[in-house]
């Protein structure tokens, strides 16, 4: 399989992840977030062009699905990627 289309699957799976059952799995009480931990191990594993995208287009889903500021997941995500 493709590592591009392994990665925006296992992301959109995150996303459904951390929208469906975080809530459920919060050690200590912290509410850990799971997009942003699988994009950081794809940063560590490969180095792949379209990770910046994935990680723009993981950060705006998790804005859209949980509070009204558009792009400030994105933003984060991204520079959490490019560092």
């Amino acid at each position: 399989m493709n590592p591009a289309y392994f990665q925006s699957l296992l992301l959109f799976f995150s996303i459904c992840f951390h929208l469906l059952m975080a809530h459920y799995f919060q050690p200590l009480g912290f509410k850990i977030n799971w997009v942003l931990l699988v994009l950081v191990s794809f940063n560590l594993r490969s180095n792949n062009r379209l990770l910046p995208f994935l990680a723009i287009l993981g950060g705006l889903c998790c804005d859209a699905l949980s509070h009204g500021m558009i792009g400030v997941n994105g933003i984060s995500f991204l520079l959490m990627v490019l560092i």
